[in-house]
């Protein structure tokens, strides 16, 4: 999605790209803040306009977290379509500034309070531990409930948007092991450090090299 360092992003290349049209690339500056919501109206926009041409559009790789939130219908990951509590959500006031936490004290509040979606995310995946203590927050219920109903009704083929065929590629470890480590010595080749080196460049001088690194927004979020 994000303009430039193709390497490090590790993305599809002209040749792998074989004459057949690729969205939502490049559309992106690398300091841009770009959530679930934003990918799933930009998605949904370019599916319709497919659609209009007549022609089947093809959804790959990516992760679930967004995938989820383009082909179901009222995703809680969806910004856009938010469950709304039965009964009244905690005071906001009891609650810590969330953005002032670092990974550990939020991974640990999350463990506290809902232990069964804290088992889900690392401690460093800060965009998700986030968002779980946020819908506690303004829900009043953990996370981990809303997953699970959203889990149980997600085989409901009403809740698809689409009518839908998911093809899932499993690979033995002991095969896609060495697949992953001849693609990072392959990105190496073409020049992984010096991406790393610009990308370094660029963070210190949009932020200043004392600054405390966020991996939450732009390109950072997607390595």
């Amino acid at each position: 999605m994000y303009r430039g360092f193709d390497i490090i992003t590790n993305k599809v290349t002209p040749d792998e790209c074989d004459g057949v049209p690729h969205h939502l690339l490049d559309h992106l500056a690398v300091d841009q803040e770009y959530t679930v919501a934003d990918f799933e109206r930009d998605a949904l926009a370019k599916i319709a306009e497919i659609h209009a041409r007549d022609r089947l559009p093809i959804l790959v790789g990516g992760t679930h977290y967004y995938l989820q939130a383009v082909l179901w219908r009222q995703s809680l990951v969806s910004g856009r379509s938010e469950p709304v509590a039965a009964s009244s959500p905690p005071p906001r006031s009891t609650f810590p500034d969330l953005h002032a936490m670092d990974n550990t004290n939020l991974h640990a509040l999350l463990q506290e309070l809902d232990p069964v979606v804290a088992r889900r995310w690392h401690p460093n995946d800060r965009r998700k531990v986030l968002r779980s203590l946020e819908v506690l927050r303004d829900t009043g219920r953990p996370h981990s409930d809303w997953m699970q109903e959203t889990q149980a009704a997600s085989g409901q083929a009403q809740r698809l948007r689409f009518n839908t065929c998911i093809l899932w590629i499993h690979a033995a470890k002991d095969a896609l092991d060495p697949r992953l480590d001849a693609r990072v010595d392959e990105m190496v080749q073409r020049g992984l450090y010096n991406e790393l080196r610009s990308l370094r460049r660029l963070r210190s001088t949009a932020a200043g090299t004392d600054s405390p690194r966020d991996y939450t927004h732009g390109i950072l979020q997607a390595i």
